[in-house]
């Protein structure tokens, strides 16, 4: 069974992070998606998992992006070197949704954390799974690094990285974890707790050895081969680093408040909109050439395996190339599932803006056409994610479209999805039940 992933825009081979998220990415998906539906279907075994890149056919900027204005706000504001902005404000967020507002009515900014009340208890007792992984976003969504990117090769820290994703829940779904944190008595105390909890697990999967997964919490897991042979002494610095997250993130309100809103203009948050708002004007003017790349790796993969079911999951743009795929270059492919994640399909739909729209249609009828060539459509939304539209209310071959919450800010929730393992544990549900 061939697994595709189609990327969105805004992606190149040459980011610094491409081939660590791939990595990453790759592994929660063996670990967390297809290795548990494996053991109860053996068409989810010894999947290859296929990532069509189509990022060098999108927008190009003959003067590499000298229109851009420099922005030096943030550097001017006291913000300290390697920060993680985005991940302070979310982790803000997320701790005011659990634990109730963190705004003081007198001074109208965000409090700090660490006082007698408690906020990050209250936080992590509501829901440990969002709590932790906002602790953990800086590194989940590549704020920060792991550590010392030259102690390791970027497939390794992809692959660590997932690994203290897959941690973070397996503590969080520890039915005794939720005592644990009534029992702490300062803010202080919790974030210690989580933090050795965190790396103690992440060493229980470190040292499990092939085929010996008992001692593992739940039953949903791949073994995982033996570790320190091959990251060697950068583990030391990831635990390392773990602690310093936790440790951190207490004071992330205070760094938050001191940001001002021009924060949103900063010159790399205007970078990636530039690149983000021109791979999508280069699509709509000339879809062929990123269609014809991902259509190419597809046929390639159903031509490896005929006979096996076909899963793709796509992200933001991508399923809108899927689906012009499916509806126009392509219709006579078989797609068993499709998982769209942050996606404007829905949006794309309502402007009429795919090769197979039909202007005549609108509300109340709906779009149809899918069926039966697709099996399962599961649509997965965030919303908070302002780039990720439903598609229930348009389409009638969506089977499923549930929310997601990453936890994350408006700027920063699109990216969010793919490194938190409790994402692909929601998408695994639905796939088992696609294909019972």
């Amino acid at each position: 069974m061939p697994f595709v992933f189609i990327h969105g825009v805004n992606t190149r081979v040459g980011d610094d992070d491409y081939h660590k998220n791939i990595a990453a990415r790759d592994k929660l998906i063996e670990t967390r998606l297809l290795g548990p539906l494996a053991r109860s279907d053996e068409r989810f075994a010894n999947i290859r998992i296929i990532n069509p890149y189509w990022g060098d056919e999108g927008a190009r900027f003959r003067w590499n992006l000298a229109s851009v204005p420099e922005v030096s706000v943030i550097e001017h504001m006291g913000i300290d070197e390697g920060g993680t902005l985005d991940a302070d404000f979310e982790f803000a967020a997320t701790v005011s949704a659990l634990a109730g507002p963190l705004i003081s009515a007198d001074v109208g900014e965000l409090e700090g954390y660490g006082s007698d009340d408690a906020p990050l208890r209250r936080g992590a007792e509501a829901d440990p799974t969002r709590f932790i992984e906002a602790v953990l976003a800086p590194l989940l969504t590549s704020e920060r690094r792991l550590g010392d990117p030259a102690a390791v090769t970027d497939k390794e820290e992809g692959e660590l990285e997932a690994l203290v994703a897959i941690a973070a829940e397996d503590v969080a779904a520890d039915t005794t974890l939720r005592q644990a944190v009534s029992a702490v008595s300062s803010d202080d105390e919790l974030m210690e707790l989580l933090a050795e909890k965190v790396t103690d697990r992440l060493d229980e999967l470190l040292a499990s050895e092939p085929g010996d997964d008992d001692h593992l919490v739940g039953d949903d897991h791949d073994s995982l081969s033996p570790a320190l042979e091959i990251y060697g002494s950068a583990l030391n610095g990831v635990r390392d680093g773990i602690h310093e997250l936790f440790d951190r993130m207490k004071g992330a309100p205070a760094r938050a408040s001191t940001i001002p809103a021009l924060r949103l203009f900063r010159e790399r948050s205007h970078r990636r909109l530039a690149r983000f708002l021109g791979d999508i004007f280069v699509y709509l003017n000339d879809r062929e050439p990123i269609v014809s790349k991902t259509l190419a790796e597809i046929k390639q993969a159903v031509a490896e395996a005929p006979d096996s079911p076909l899963v793709v999951m796509t992200h933001s743009m991508g399923g809108n190339i899927l689906y012009d795929i499916l509806t126009w270059y392509a219709p006579e492919i078989r797609l068993d599932i499709w998982v769209s994640v942050g996606g404007q399909v829905g949006q794309f739909e309502e402007m009429k803006l795919f090769k197979a729209s039909d202007p005549a249609v609108g509300a109340p009828q709906m779009v149809v056409g899918l069926k039966p060539r697709l099996g399962y459509w599961l649509n997965v939304y965030d919303p908070a994610d302002v780039l990720s539209f439903k598609t229930a209310p348009v389409f009638a071959d969506v089977d499923a479209d549930i929310p997601y919450l990453t936890g994350s800010g408006a700027l920063s929730a699109h990216g969010a999805y793919f490194g938190r393992s409790s994402f692909y544990s929601l998408v695994r549900t639905h796939v088992t039940k696609a294909m019972s």
